[in-house]
C-alpha cells in the first residue's frame, strides 16, 4: 500500500528551473535492506529511505519527504529543514499605520459588486411588490368588510325601529285598536 509521499524536484540542467513532482510511495524490505518504492506511471522506482530529519507529517498523518534528483548522476538528495528558525521582527508602529492606511485606500478604492448589495435589493423589491399587491387588490380585500358595515347599518337600523316601538307601548303613547288588528289581518282561507 504506498501511504507515504515523497515529492521530487527533478534538476536537468544548472541553467533549467526544476520539474516537480509528486509521488506516492512505500517502504519495502528485501533481504535486510529497506528502501522506498515510487509508484510511476510505468514502474516502480526504488528509492533509498530517507533520513529521520527529512521526513514530515502531514496533517492526516502521513509521512511525506522532499528531495532532490539528479538527472546525471541519478543519485537523490534529501532536503532538510533548517533547525534555528529566524525570528521575523514585529512592525514599528510607523510600519502599522502606513499598512492600515493602504489597507483603507484599497477598501475605499474597491468597487462594490451587485451581489455585495443583492440582500438589499432583494428585501426592497419584496417591500415593493407587496405593496403593489396591496394597492392591486384593495377592492378585493376591503369589499367585505364595506358589505358587513352595510348590512350592520341596516341591522341598527330595524333595532332603533323596535326599540321605539317598544317604547311607546310601554309608555302607553301608541294604543292600537281593535278595528286596526282586523284590518291588518290576512284575508281567511276560502273553505
Amino acid at each position: 500500500m504506498f501511504k507515504h509521499r515523497v515529492r521530487l524536484r527533478i534538476v536537468t540542467k544548472k541553467d533549467r528551473p526544476n520539474v516537480i513532482q509528486d509521488f506516492r510511495a512505500r517502504k519495502v524490505i528485501v533481504d535486510g535492506v529497506s528502501y522506498w518504492k515510487l509508484l510511476t506511471f510505468k514502474r516502480y522506482d526504488p528509492l533509498p529511505v530517507p533520513p529521520p530529519r527529512a521526513i514530515d507529517i502531514t496533517n492526516k498523518g502521513k509521512l511525506i519527504t522532499e528531495a532532490r534528483y539528479y538527472t546525471g548522476t541519478g543519485e537523490y538528495e534529501y532536503l532538510v529543514d533548517d533547525v534555528e528558525s529566524k525570528r521575523f521582527q514585529p512592525f514599528t508602529t510607523n510600519q502599522r499605520l502606513s499598512l492600515i492606511n493602504q489597507i483603507k485606500k484599497a477598501n475605499s478604492k474597491k468597487k462594490a459588486t451587485w451581489q455585495e448589495h443583492l440582500p438589499t435589493i432583494v428585501s426592497i423589491a419584496g417591500l415593493v411588490i407587496m405593496l403593489t399587491l396591496v394597492f392591486v387588490f384593495w377592492k378585493d380585500i376591503t369589499q367585505p368588510s364595506l358589505n358587513a358595515m352595510s348590512k350592520a347599518d341596516s341591522i341598527t337600523d330595524k333595532q332603533l325601529e323596535i326599540m321605539k316601538v317598544w317604547q311607546e307601548i310601554i309608555q302607553k303613547k301608541q294604543l292600537i285598536s281593535e278595528k286596526e288588528i282586523a284590518d291588518n289581518l290576512p284575508d281567511p282561507p276560502p273553505n
